[in-house]
């Protein structure tokens, strides 16, 4: 099959950048725009998310979604909690058959569903890729080199898939793991917001990495129960995103959390209208543990500041657990 003809769902930073390599990979890309703001401004090649970057004349920019029935190849590069909506918008206006690639690095909070299942809801027998690792969008888009992850069941699909879309700086791995692909790419949001809030709180260095190292643990731990495989977690999707995600203030997750922890309110960061993935799927991950009969500290702790606990509060309960091995 021929993979090179694209259409991509979100007009967001990672949307465009990953429409920007696409271009640098000699493929023919569509994005579907559903704001005819967005619509006009990147008519003109700019994007109000990636300033700085032009958008190559040769990407085609529409406002029908059923401009996309041509392609072979859909990415749906929405925020997690709309992943579900766009995904019944495009099976009501597109019949013919597609492959899709899953780039919503989140747990819909309202099922504590993974971004595979929500499109089996939708979309039952069909198998979709799971693309994730360690990728700044602004970086992308200006064809710096980057590596990242798809993950599917059928190795002879994701080998193909990826050789279609990959170019000398765009250079894709593959794995089998679904699960853990996902939950890495969910998780390390979460630690990211708790790394953020320990360098806000001035909290040093040492706090950081032990929250890190840690916050790992808590990736294997739920992931495995999930039916993940542990290696995953060594990998991009785990520790090559988490290492991003928790040591650069342009991760939106850690911004998040340094805000908080220099003493904003959840209430007024969320008027910036950023995009934290953390935020949305942090309940759902609590959710998942306590299913599982699982103790995630941290990510328990993040989501009690998140609800309102004072942060003071929530550090002494931290530091004041048992002492324990550390395996």
């Amino acid at each position: 099959m021929n993979y090179k003809n694209i259409g991509i769902i979100g007009n967001g930073s990672w949307g465009i950048a990953l429409s920007i390599a696409l271009n640098f990979s000699k493929c023919n890309v569509s994005v579907f725009i559903n704001s005819k703001k967005t619509y006009n401004e990147l008519k003109q090649g700019k994007s109000r998310f990636l300033p700085n970057q032009f958008l190559p004349k040769e990407i085609k920019i529409t406002t029908k979604i059923t401009d996309l029935r041509d392609t072979s190849l859909i990415f749906i590069v929405t925020p997690s909690q709309m992943v579900r909506k766009n995904l019944s918008i495009i099976k009501k206006n597109i019949r013919s058959k597609k492959n899709f690639i899953l780039c919503s690095k989140g747990i819909e909070n309202k099922s504590n569903k993974l971004m595979t299942e929500v499109f089996q809801d939708i979309y039952p027998g069909l198998e979709p890729i799971v693309l994730s690792g360690p990728n700044f969008s602004d970086e992308v888009s200006k064809n710096l080199p980057t590596a990242f992850v798809l993950s599917c069941a059928n190795k002879k699909k994701v080998e193909e898939v990826g050789k279609a879309i990959s170019n000398k700086n765009f250079r894709p791995y593959f794995n089998t793991d679904i699960i853990g692909t996902q939950i890495g790419g969910s998780m390390k949001n979460i630690i990211a917001i708790a790394c953020g809030i320990v360098i806000g709180k001035k909290l040093g260095e040492n706090a950081k990495s032990s929250i890190m190292a840690r916050g790992l643990k808590e990736m294997i731990m739920l992931g495995k129960s999930l039916g993940a495989k542990e290696k995953t977690f060594m990998g991009l999707s785990g520790l090559g995103d988490l290492n991003l995600s928790c040591n650069s203030i342009k991760s939106r997750n850690m911004l998040l959390g340094y805000k908080l922890g220099s003493g904003m309110k959840l209430k007024d960061i969320n008027k910036e209208k950023n995009l934290n993935e953390g935020v949305a799927s942090c309940k759902a991950i609590y959710n998942l543990s306590k299913i599982k009969k699982i103790e995630l500290p941290i990510c328990s702790a993040v989501k009690e500041i998140l609800d309102g606990e004072p942060i003071s509060n929530v550090i002494y309960k931290l530091l004041s657990r048992p002492l324990q091995f550390e395996i």
